[in-house]
């Protein structure tokens, strides 16, 4: 390997290796979420609690929640605070990763409220979206990253959500294109797609 691919590759490696950990973290939530005993409430509900949330995410939960009844989610917030969580652990401008479902470069929104704003916004749309659909409630988690074309093509499939269909979209969105990666969660892949 060449002198400038060397440093391409350790120049990018962490970027890389950070983005498809969390993207592996993200899955892992949304496997716990779902087969958790505490998904549904008593009454077939959807969750009511929020467990193993940091202190940063929990000082949120209640803008979480003006937004939420805003866009008539009030149901979602136990999601909406795992999905921060995941994705910033309330930490930083932009803590529900939101810049890019306004096509903005990641972490462009740097004002908390306004990022919790349009997370919010964004997960009701495509939870609503999803379950008019006939899709179930693990599409709608992964269309937070994916977007709404992940909806239509989980619904195109059956309606179920499965890790394999969640891949297969991801070999489609990327081409095929690999990145390497190191996943210490699990050793039975070295790459992942770059979507």
């Amino acid at each position: 390997m060449g002198a400038t691919a060397a440093k391409l590759l350790i120049r990018y490696r962490k970027p890389i290796a950070k983005a498809i950990l969390g993207f592996f973290v993200f899955i892992i939530v949304i496997f716990l979420l779902i087969f958790s005993n505490d998904q549904t409430a008593p009454n077939g509900g959807l969750a009511t609690e929020n467990k193993n949330l940091s202190e940063s995410v929990l000082r949120y939960k209640s803008t979480v929640e003006k937004y939420a009844r805003q866009y008539d989610g009030m149901e979602y917030v136990p999601y909406i605070l795992a999905l921060m969580q995941i994705e910033s652990g309330g930490n930083g401008g932009d803590p529900m990763q939101s810049s890019e479902s306004l096509g903005l470069p990641p972490n462009t929104i740097q004002d908390p409220e306004r990022s919790i704003q349009r997370g919010v916004e964004f997960f009701v749309q495509n939870m609503k979206g999803a379950i008019s659909r006939g899709a179930d409630i693990k599409t709608a988690l992964q269309a937070y990253n994916y977007g709404g074309g992940f909806v239509d093509f989980v619904v195109k499939n059956g309606g179920t959500y499965s890790f394999e269909l969640a891949k297969q979209f991801s070999i489609n969105m990327s081409g095929g294109e690999k990145v390497p990666y190191v996943n210490t969660l699990s050793t039975t892949m070295g790459y992942n797609y770059r979507y």
